[in-house]
């Protein structure tokens, strides 16, 4: 039961108590978004989504919740209980209790963020920046406007949130470049809105999706582009779904270990290693 789970509105809107937790300039044109009706006798309306929760996700790590505010281009842990802020760590107006070491490590319009604890017993923090509120970014769209998949280390010693690794398409790792960075920015791929990136512990990769891709002069529009990506950015496969209807059923990839409870590992060794087990 997901409002038994997630608590009520009100505990969400408790957000509006943390520090700089307000509108900023940047953002204001992108936080009024219009709500249709199915009533042809009812208006269509304009409204203010300020905080646009994008997704919430479980830290088994921390037993805290992550929170993605999109039009805040914040990521907010809160308590199992909801009754307090954690941490928070934010490019725009939200007070940050981590800071990027560089302008261009911050990301804008969060998507699907999620925390996790290294080996090491790092915080890990992975995400998607669609980055349509990122400084550049202007209509028409997707005029230098890039997303990608990303991933911080925070450090509670010295609050930082440092670049681990990130993935954009198109990629690469070729050490004779001859785009200038922005060149590699007017042609990577943009989303709006959606998007998703899912460590996979037995593999070590990444499954990293692109969804919302939107914009008249989008070479990647109308489509969703899916990654298997390692941690040095080499792609071991993609696939590229056709787009639905406003996006409907395409926010994100979600995946699985098997669909009918296959194994990764061969029947005969499995059956060989029960048997010597029972004798």
């Amino acid at each position: 039961n997901n409002v038994n789970v997630l608590g009520s509105i009100d505990e969400f809107i408790k957000i509006n108590e943390y520090p700089g937790a307000v509108i900023a300039p940047e953002i204001a044109n992108s936080v009024v978004i219009d709500a249709y009706t199915c009533d042809p006798d009812v208006p269509d309306t304009q409204i203010l989504d300020w905080s646009h929760i994008s997704a919430v996700k479980y830290s088994t790590a921390y037993n805290q919740w992550i929170v993605s505010f999109r039009t805040l281009n914040a990521v907010v842990a809160f308590d199992y209980n909801f009754s307090k802020i954690e941490w928070a760590v934010s490019s725009g107006s939200l007070e940050s209790d981590y800071h990027f070491k560089d302008v261009n490590d911050a990301f804008y319009d969060a998507h699907e963020a999620s925390v996790s604890e290294s080996a090491e017993g790092e915080k890990v923090l992975l995400l998607i920046d669609d980055g349509n509120n990122r400084p550049g970014c202007t209509s028409p769209w997707p005029k230098n406007c890039f997303s990608r998949a990303i991933e911080y280390t925070l450090d509670d010693d010295t609050h930082s949130a440092k670049v681990t690794w990130q993935f954009e398409f198109p990629y690469t790792n070729s050490s004779n470049v001859t785009q200038t960075a922005g060149e590699i920015v007017r042609e990577d791929l943009w989303q709006l809105d959606g998007g998703s990136v899912t460590l996979m512990p037995l593999t070590g990769r990444y499954i990293t999706a692109f969804t919302g891709t939107y914009g008249k002069s989008n070479p990647y529009l109308g489509k969703s582009w899916i990654f298997d990506v390692d941690h040095n950015g080499d792609v071991w496969s993609e696939i590229v779904v056709p787009g639905t209807e406003w996006k409907s059923g395409s926010y994100r990839a979600i995946p699985l270990n098997s669909i009918r409870g296959e194994s990764s590992s061969c029947p005969l060794i499995t059956f060989s290693e029960s048997k010597s087990d029972e004798e």
